[in-house]
């Protein structure tokens, strides 16, 4: 496994990331072993799982990013609204 989390930690910077990244990547491969061409090295393979991995969880934070600005957004237009409701009200209450 050393060698897995040294090549997951170049990749991430981070060494959370890259323990989190390589224990994904393990069990993906156990999953996943039956498609694995035992006449050919392991590590290669292994070594693609990781980079997969890695995309995966890059892939999964631009997701969430792209969806915690969609939630700033629309919370922004849905603050401008009731900003109007509530002049409308106090405007009608004041008369």
């Amino acid at each position: 496994m050393n060698k897995a989390y040294t090549l997951a930690l170049k990749m991430t910077a981070d060494e959370d990331a890259a323990m989190d990244i390589v224990q994904e990547a393990a069990l993906k491969a156990m999953r996943k072993v039956n498609h694995f061409d035992f006449s050919r090295p392991f590590w290669p393979w292994f070594a693609r799982v990781i980079k997969n991995t890695l995309v995966d969880h890059w892939r999964q934070r631009r997701n969430d990013v792209a969806l915690e600005e969609h939630h700033l957004v629309t919370s922004g237009v849905e603050l401008k609204e009731e900003k109007r409701e509530l002049q409308k009200l106090l405007d009608l209450s004041l008369g």
